[in-house]
Parts: structure tokens; sequence; C-alpha cells
């Protein structure tokens, strides 16, 4: 037979009632030391058929049942005091959690459990009101569902492990007040916070702890060697925990996995590169979770008796351009002998010089790098290092073809433009014209045609050399004097041709001022900018 008392009493008997009881409460009764019984505070059950009011009796009701095209339905709203749940050590793992209700009677249904998102006036609480406000919907404002069960016995458990886990470990802060629903259809009795089988939180944890500890406490390591440990994590923890190292700056390591849920084993990878210096050093490895707990290792660094080269792995190029590389070289062990160094192997399209040939380290090798003007390509450049230890120093060369632009008024660049076109095409080196100088960044050289009286057009909106010249340049060349002038823009080289007059301007363009038999804008399209300059 179902139960089916709804109120029975008189609201002002019921608050006389219901206000000392939440008064003298006493929320929290330990069982023993890993478990904690939280018992509720307060509750009531709200219907969508009396839709002011809520109900205050010993067995409260929670129903979904169809009537017509509509559901009738009753939802029971219950209010924990949840501040006792930090009497459990953050970090702790939960095992268990379960709402219980000690059910009167009711059908086959499903429950669900949701977290209201705000507090309601548990005595002017209704369908539609959660006090002096409405709710946003009727029936409740849900915020998160915590738990669900199937009506199967006297006494329903309702699993809320993963929401009291979160709350213990601070990723949750909740209101403690819950709303209980059918999910389909179906009804169920309970008895309430007034019977002495009140709803209550049944909570079984086991408390935080965290260990580390390694497979050895020592290891030695020779200069360029590795090694590999285990680090075993151990405890018991509701949230992972990640494992960080601190080590010498020139020590290189690698730790898989870098977190988990305790009891778990990583693999630290500790590897030195040949320039380490001899010494003894600490290397300490953390497991930092709610609770952080280190251990110590014992690194001792064994110098060998060598030296060590700086070679970068690659390298870059622009075609024609130049660039040096600084290998420095580094012994090891009280090294002191003589090095010499050679060219192995290098692609054709490349110049390759080393300087000095030789020397004793501490001291620097140059390495100068030019690639032909005409070459996009990739190859393998071997330089050979010998003394009483003998190495080898293997980089992949890249380089691509400049991208070159001319910037200059109309008039200018009608006067060079055929010796211009001519050598660009000789050279296999593109070149653009542009008439917007915020596009000099996309270009490794712009050529400016003109100097700081040039006048402006369409294709010279802007006169570049009257910004760039100082005072000095301008009164020598309006003095007669010819002039080239580089300046760095980022990585852009912005190269300024500039005579007194259009007509010397373009002389300049055409002239062989080295003698070489080449004119100016070939040896500028086809070597390094700079070095064009510098002899000249």
């Amino acid at each position: 037979m179902i139960y089916s008392s709804i109120g029975g009493r008189s609201s002002m008997l019921r608050y006389v009632r219901v206000i000392p009881l939440i008064l003298l409460l006493i929320p929290i009764y330990p069982i023993y030391a890993d478990s904690l019984s939280i018992f509720a505070a307060v509750d009531c059950y709200i219907t969508n058929w009396d839709q002011g009011k809520s109900f205050h009796t010993d067995v409260l009701r929670v129903s979904r049942e169809k009537s017509g095209n509509d559901y009738l339905e009753a939802r029971a709203i219950i209010g924990f005091d949840l501040t006792s749940l930090i009497t459990i050590p953050k970090g702790s793992r939960v095992s268990e959690a379960h709402l219980i209700l000690t059910l009167v009677n009711g059908s086959n249904a499903n429950v669900e459990v949701w977290e209201l998102a705000r507090e309601p006036d548990i005595l002017r609480v209704s369908w539609i009101k959660a006090g002096d406000e409405d709710w946003i919907t009727p029936g409740g404002d849900l915020l998160r569902k915590v738990g669900e069960a199937e009506i199967n016995t006297e006494e329903l458990k309702i699993d809320m492990r993963d929401y009291i886990q979160a709350v213990v470990n601070g990723e949750l802060n909740s209101t403690g007040w819950f709303l209980l629903k059918i999910a389909d259809e179906g009804y169920f009795y309970f008895y309430s916070e007034l019977s002495t089988n009140k709803p209550r939180i049944e909570i079984s944890y086991t408390r935080a702890s965290l260990d580390i500890s390694l497979d050895s406490d020592e290891v030695k390591l020779s200069q360029g060697s590795s090694a590999l440990l285990k680090v075993q994590v151990s405890g018991y923890l509701g949230s992972p925990v990640s494992i960080e190292v601190e080590a010498p700056s020139f020590l290189n390591y690698t730790i898989s996995p870098s977190q988990g849920y305790p009891t778990f084993v990583s693999t630290l990878n500790l590897s030195l590169p040949e320039d380490a210096p001899g010494g003894v050093y600490t290397v300490v490895i953390s497991a930092i979770g709610p609770i952080r707990k280190n251990i110590t290792l014992k690194l001792t660094v064994i110098e060998r008796r060598g030296y060590v080269i700086s070679c970068p792995s690659s390298v870059d190029l622009i075609s024609g351009f130049r660039k040096d590389l600084t290998l420095k070289v580094v012994p090891t062990g009280n090294f002191s002998g003589e090095i010499a160094a050679s060219i192995l192997e290098a692609p054709s399209w490349l110049n390759v010089s080393v300087s000095p040939s030789k020397g004793r380290p501490p001291f620097n090798f140059t390495l100068t790098l030019k690639s032909l003007p005409d070459v996009e390509a990739s190859g393998r450049l071997k330089i050979a290092f010998r003394g009483q230890v003998s190495k080898q120093c293997e980089v992949e060369v890249r380089t691509r073809i400049r991208r070159v632009a001319i910037y200059s008024n109309d008039i200018d660049w009608k006067l060079s433009k055929g010796l211009i076109i001519s050598y660009s095409n000789s050279t296999g080196v593109p070149v653009h014209r542009i008439n917007d100088t915020s596009l000099f960044s996309n270009y490794d050289l712009v050529i400016v045609l003109g100097g700081h009286k040039a006048p402006t057009d369409k294709w010279m909106p802007k006169n570049v050399a009257s910004s760039s010249m100082n005072e000095s340049e301008k009164a020598s060349l309006e003095r007669g004097k010819d002039l080239i002038i580089v300046r760095k823009e980022g990585s852009t080289i912005v190269m300024i041709i500039a005579g007194k007059t259009r007509q010397n301007t373009a002389a300049l363009v055409s002239s062989d001022r080295d003698g070489d038999g080449f004119p100016l804008i070939a040896e500028i399209l086809s070597e390094d900018p700079i070095e064009v300059v510098r002899s000249g």
C-alpha cells in the first residue's frame, strides 16, 4: 500500500518543531578513524500540483507519474552541513561515499541526485520559489548530477564517491543542498531528518599518504654518458601526483610518465653532455600533489681527458651571403694538446673555410660559409678535428636563393632597368620591384636607387634615403660624391645607391668599382652585399 500522508499538521506547529532541531542538530558522527557519517540537517519535498507549498513530514515523497498528457511530480530537497569534510585530510582517497535513504515503500524507478545551484530557504521553498526569489527553472535550479541508483531494497544507497572526492580535493565547492527526483516514472517514500532513520552520507576513506623512492641513491656518470633510474611513487591519494626534477643546468633528463595516481613507477633518464663539469652534484626528485615528498640523488660527474666542440647540427644560408659560425673548443679532464681542423666533405655549391687551422683549447674556430648565388639546396658538411683525440663534426647546410627588391622612382628605374634585368637573368636571382616600405621585411636585400633629393612618385611614395642618410652623407652627396650606404632593418639589408644626379646614380649601378670586369649590380646580386661595399 502506498504511503499517502501529506502534511497533516499546521504550519505554525511545524515551524516550532523544525527550528529547534536545526539549532540543536549535531550533523557529524565519526564512526571510526577512516570513516565519516554526515546526517541531513533539514529536508522537505515540493510538488508541481501544489506549487506554492513545501511539505515537512516524517516521511518524504519523490515521484513522477503520468497524468493525461502531463506528469505529476514530487521532488525532495535535503540540506547537509558538509563543513565536516575538512576533517578528511586533503588528498585522502575516498573509497566509498553513499547517500543512504531508509525507504518506507516504492516502485521500481531510477532515482537521480542533483546538487542545487543555490541554497533555498527551507521554510519558504516551493516548486516555484527558492525563498524570496523564484527558481530560474521551476522545480529547482540544478547545478550538477551527483549520483543515481535503482530502487530495489529497503535501504537506497546512491553512489556519490566521485563527487565527495572532488570536494575533498578542493576541486568543487559544494552547496551542501541536494534535490532528489525520478528520472522516468515511479515513486518512493523515505524517512526524513525528523525521524530516527535520517538521510545520511556515509564516507569511507584512506588518509592521504605519499612516498617516493629510487632504485639507487647515487649514480656516477662520465661526460657524454647516460643512465636510467626507476622512480617509485607510492601511497594513497585521491588526486594525481606529478614528478618534478631539480638538477644542475648542464644535466639533460626526461621522466616518463611524469604523473599518475600512486602507486606507479616512472623512468628517469639522465644524460650528460660531453662538456659537463666534473664534480659532485645533488639532484632533487619531487612527487607533488596535495602532499609533497622529495628524495635526493647524488650525481658524480667524471671528466674524460679530451675536448668538446660546440658544433651546430644544421645551418641555414642565403645564396651568396656570407655566414660565420663560431665553434667553441672546450678542454675536459685537463686536456691541453693541439687540435687541427680541416674540411672532410662539403657540397659542390658551398664555399667553406676554417680559421685558424689549429690551436690549443680553450679557443674558437671560425667556420665561414657562402653558397653560390643561384642555388637552393641542402647538403652535408663534415669537419675533422685531429690531435691526441680526434673527432668529427657534421652539419646539415641548407641554402635558398636570396629575395631581392628594388625601391625607386620611375626615372631612376628606367635608367638602370635594362642592366638590372640582364644580371638578374644571368645570376638566376629574381628581382622584384616594390612601392611599399612595409614590404621591406619580406626581402633579404632591398636596393634603393637615388639619394635624399630623388623625387617621389607612385613607385616611391616615400624617400627612404632622406630618412636613412645622416647630414654628413647628404652633404657629401651634394658635393658630387657617389655613395653606397648599407643599413640593417631587422634581417633585411637596405642598400642605398645614390649619385648627385639621376645620371650619376645610373652610372654607379653600372660601374666596375673593383676592376674585375663586372658592374656593381652584378656583384650585388651574386655576392655578399656587405662584402661588395667593403671591397669597393
